[in-house]
């Protein structure tokens, strides 16, 4: 009977474990509630903060590098101002004082004329005063030379056979005022009028590219422009502009000294 008890018990155990029933779970699903508008703005005011200070701090690692980063490459900070100013003649800054006129009556002198040839029959002329005043002269010429160059006009045309050829005039310039980004050129302007590119030869043979900045057709002359951030700073520094002077100063019977440069 015990054998029996015990083989029933198995039984009704296994009729207990019989197939698993399927259950079912509730399933949830979160879902985020929608911003409000106080939450909006305060995000899109992180977000323009954030904007603004990452800004800044570019900035200001920018204006410190750059002075390290060009001191390393090479470069050189243009100057502040970078516009050529050229003064304009001012008669009345030439024009040599009135004197008062006086009620005293002149006394009678020998003509001007007649003192001048008794005083060059007086004195003694040498050699040596004809050199010096040569010397001066020429003092003065040497030192137009490192403001003169030679503007090369490049005409691209094509031969009879349609063969692309390259013709170049050369002219002579001269340098009327210089900054660290510009070079400005006084040039005829016969050397601008037909090319279809300027190139500009240095005292010291640099070759640069030209533009054309302004021309006058009544007086005959062009301004070429030369961009001098191009040059390095030993290059930059043989460029020496020429002293203008007024036009109102010049007198007839004054002395001019013509300079030029050598053409090839």
């Amino acid at each position: 009977m015990a054998d029996k008890r015990a083989d029933q018990h198995p039984n009704k155990n296994q009729q207990d474990r019989g197939p698993d029933k399927s259950h079912r779970f509730i399933n949830e699903k979160i879902v985020r509630q929608p911003m409000s508008r106080r939450q909006i703005a305060r995000k899109i005011l992180l977000t323009v903060f954030c904007a603004v200070l990452f800004g800044v701090l570019s900035a200001i690692c920018f204006v410190v590098s750059r002075p390290v980063a060009e001191r390393f490459l090479g470069q050189e900070t243009p100057e502040e101002s970078s516009q050529v100013t050229i003064p304009k003649d001012n008669p009345e800054t030439t024009q040599a004082t009135m004197s008062v006129p006086s009620t005293e009556v002149p006394a009678q002198t020998e003509p001007v004329d007649v003192l001048v040839r008794s005083a060059i029959e007086k004195y003694n002329y040498s050699v040596d005063d004809l050199n010096k005043l040569y010397g001066n002269l020429r003092a003065i010429a040497v030192d137009a030379d490192d403001s003169l160059v030679v503007v090369h006009s490049i005409q691209h045309e094509k031969d009879w056979f349609d063969n692309p050829i390259e013709t170049s005039g050369q002219f002579s310039g001269i340098i009327i005022a210089r900054t660290r980004s510009e070079i400005l050129i006084l040039t005829p302007e016969e050397a601008v009028e037909a090319a279809d590119s300027i190139e500009v030869a240095f005292p010291d043979n640099t070759m640069m590219a030209g533009t054309v900045k302004q021309s006058d057709t009544i007086t005959g002359l062009s301004v070429v422009s030369v961009d001098a951030a191009k040059m390095d700073s030993e290059q930059f520094k043989k460029v020496e502009a020429i002293e203008l002077g007024n036009s109102y100063g010049v007198k007839q019977g004054d002395i001019v000294i013509a300079v030029d440069c050598t053409l090839q």
